[in-house]
């Protein structure tokens, strides 16, 4: 028997189902950063377009406050849908465990605040406490017990703590959510931060390309993030963020930088207006692992 031969349907059939997708563009971090950026300004042009008017969103101003040191759990929000639970757990494609919530939009966790303490940008952000990765349509989003999210809601998840950590989380939430066309009006709506650098950017857009890319397929088989790291704070108001995706299960790792605004008592995306100067990384040291 060949080699091939002995591979599960899953795995001979991977290249060729990533060569189908677009999901070649991994083989190149620049490609990686312009495939990303612009699917994001396709998928969200026409939501804005239908959303302009509805006021402009401003940055909170109420001062944040360090956690306490210990709290009480506090129990998530019922699942208005009325699903809740979790189904058998499997793996992703590097054979990390991916647990299958019940309710489509994810499943909260109990919440128990952590104190840390002030963060400085550049130092080594803690991890959040209890990370549970769940499939969440046809990606693969984390959720901890420590950072939120703290609620599910009209397909949304919301609620996350007012500390890099949080940010963190609720940037890859949006960022991976607003892709997912039965999500994408919600989160564009009241998750992402408007802009006029991406007013701009989607005045310039081109229509005719707006059907070049399958955003269900590319996020099927994205790789969830290995690391993060918080590359840029102002406390509790906004952080940069970068996320390192593995081609492998020791890397290299191709980055993918987005950045949160806390607004109306949360965490909204807001999209960068210049690209990384950085765009792969072999080496996950300085990093936070979930």
């Amino acid at each position: 028997m060949s080699g091939d031969s002995n591979k599960t349907p899953r795995e001979s059939d991977r290249p060729n189902v990533l060569l189908r997708t677009g999901q070649w563009w991994l083989a190149s971090p620049a490609t990686l950063w312009a495939s990303v950026g612009f699917l994001l300004v396709i998928v969200v042009a026409g939501a804005i377009l239908i959303a302009r008017g509805g006021g402009e969103d401003r940055a909170g101003s109420v001062p944040s406050a360090a956690a306490p040191a210990s709290s009480p759990p506090t129990p998530p929000e019922p699942d208005r849908s009325g699903a809740s639970g979790f189904g058998p757990p499997s793996a992703d494609w590097l054979g990390r465990p991916v647990t299958k919530p019940n309710n489509p939009a994810g499943q909260v966790l109990p919440q128990t605040a952590v104190d840390r303490g002030p963060y400085t940008a550049g130092e080594l952000v803690p991890a959040p406490v209890g990370v549970m990765w769940q499939q969440v349509g046809p990606s693969v989003l984390p959720f901890s017990t420590s950072d939120g999210p703290a609620r599910i809601g009209d397909g949304l998840a919301t609620g996350y703590a007012r500390t890099p950590q949080g940010a963190a989380l609720a940037a890859l939430q949006a960022l991976v959510r607003v892709a997912n066309p039965d999500a994408y009006q919600k989160v564009v709506d009241r998750q992402i931060l408007h802009t006029p650098e991406l007013e701009q950017m989607l005045a310039h857009s081109r229509p005719e390309q707006s059907t070049s890319s399958d955003p269900t397929a590319i996020l099927e088989f994205t790789p969830r993030p290995a690391a993060f790291r918080v590359t840029g704070w102002i406390e509790g108001e906004f952080a940069a963020i970068q996320y390192a995706l593995p081609h492998s299960e020791n890397g290299p790792y191709t980055l993918l930088a987005t950045e949160a605004v806390w607004v109306d008592g949360d965490w909204k995306l807001r999209l960068p207006d210049t690209n990384p100067r950085q765009t792969q990384t072999t080496t996950l040291a300085g990093w936070t692992l979930w």
